[in-house]
């Protein structure tokens, strides 16, 4: 156990909701907390202590150890403690956020279509991965993986016909295990679970929901989170069945405020050409350059090469341009919904993307701060997309590197396609 004074700066907001809950259980439940002196105590349910609650959230909010010091609880023992020698948990390191937060997704929309009509809550979420912890599945194979599957009776209005309701998720052990730590889902993963909650809860879910609760007939559900089954052919990640047959909750997720949607791995020219091709943009000339820098394993001057091209050209397409962005989102796949899933939790609409006809989409060449050329295409001054290269050492390769280009939408991309849950 570490004592939350010997964390330092801004990573107290980190602990805000392990410490929030750990003193109102005290207060509420006389559950006993853990001091820097080994000693063990109750917090007084008082007006002052929660004040002193709130004074910690908004202090350690601001960086720095000395507020820390100076707010005290009272214990039912007479003693009084300040925050800055209690204890806090070692927390397990969520291992790949992405893939665990289609897991707790996925059992949102479970918990929703086992509620039907009310509204969930994050509480029926926790239940829902309470229950999976008993019905794990092992799979073998070249990526050793572990599958949830669970199975329920939903009742219809009538409270005589009943629907089969089933969830399957599909995670690499290290990531399931994140999933089922409790430890880490008021902390590292709460905007995630408040986030999934609000989606299960908008209109495009409610209204199946509510279909599916007043037509009074034995309807199959599946609730399905594979993405690593097939992380190659579809932008899905979780996707819901009804009596076998997909519905409009296709599903690719974001996890946190992550602005990438599309990628392109490797240096081979002629993938990278066909990339730029969708935009119009031809870099045929530009292939003995580029593999003349790549030869003195000079990467970034190759891809500045073809940068330099890019940004010659003026204007783009409007329509070439939201097929290049629709297409890395969705795959082409028909009915697909992005899904960003952070503190301001958004949908996507790729459908907006006509509202781009008859604008003027221009683009300009920066270089970030290690020198890496990168691109931003623009409508007036406002910012849609952004395209650049990210390096990864791979000393096994033939440059030495391995180079991905990610695509990454901007708020003007955000503020075009996207709607608040």
């Amino acid at each position: 156990m570490a004592q939350i004074r010997s964390t330092t700066g801004g990573n107290y907001a980190k602990y805000n909701a392990f410490v929030e809950k750990m003193i109102l259980e005290s207060m509420n439940k006389h559950v006993p907390v853990e001091h820097g002196t080994n000693k063990k105590y109750i917090i007084k349910r008082t007006k002052k202590n929660k004040d002193s609650l709130d004074r910690y959230l908004k202090e350690s909010l601001k960086g720095g150890n000395g507020p820390l010091n100076d707010i005290l609880l009272d214990t039912t023992d007479g003693a009084q403690i300040n925050f800055g020698s209690l204890t806090k948990p070692k927390f397990r390191a969520v291992a790949n956020k992405g893939d665990v937060a289609e897991g707790i997704f996925s059992s949102a929309l479970y918990a929703k279509f086992k509620s039907k009509s009310k509204n969930i809550k994050v509480q029926n979420v926790y239940d829902v991965l309470d229950e999976a912890r008993n019905k794990l599945k092992v799979r073998g194979g070249k990526r050793r993986t572990v599958e949830i599957s669970l199975k329920e009776k939903s009742e219809n209005k009538n409270g005589v016909v009943y629907d089969d309701i089933s969830l399957k998720i599909i995670l690499a052990e290290s990531n399931m295990n994140s999933l089922l730590d409790s430890s880490v889902w008021n902390s590292e993963l709460s905007d995630i679970f408040n986030s999934a909650v609000a989606y299960a809860n908008s209109k495009t879910v409610q209204y199946w929901a509510d279909l599916l609760w007043k037509n009074n007939q034995k309807n199959l559900i599946e609730v399905i989170s594979a993405g690593t089954e097939d992380q190659t052919g579809t932008k899905v990640d979780v996707f819901v069945l009804i009596d076998r047959k997909k519905v409009d909750i296709n599903v690719s997720l974001k996890a946190g405020d992550v602005k990438q949607f599309g990628q392109l791995g490797g240096t081979d020219f002629e993938k990278i050409q066909k990339m730029w091709k969708y935009l119009d943009v031809d870099i045929s000339k530009d292939k003995k350059k580029y593999y003349e820098f790549l030869s003195k394993k000079d990467v970034v001057g190759g891809f500045n090469v073809i940068y330099n091209t890019v940004a010659n050209k003026k204007t783009f397409d409007t329509t070439l341009f939201s097929d290049f962005v629709k297409y890395n989102a969705t795959l082409r796949e028909s009915g697909v919904t992005l899904v960003q899933l952070s503190r301001n939790a958004k949908i996507y609409d790729f459908e907006k993307l006509k509202k781009l006809k008859g604008m003027k989409i221009s683009v300009k060449k920066k270089k970030d701060s290690t020198g890496k050329p990168f691109v931003i295409f623009y409508n007036g001054n406002t910012e849609l997309l952004k395209i650049r290269m990210k390096i990864e050492n791979k000393p096994t390769s033939e440059f030495g590197v391995y180079v991905r280009t990610y695509i990454e939408k901007l708020q003007g991309l955000t503020d075009l396609l996207a709607e608040t849950i």
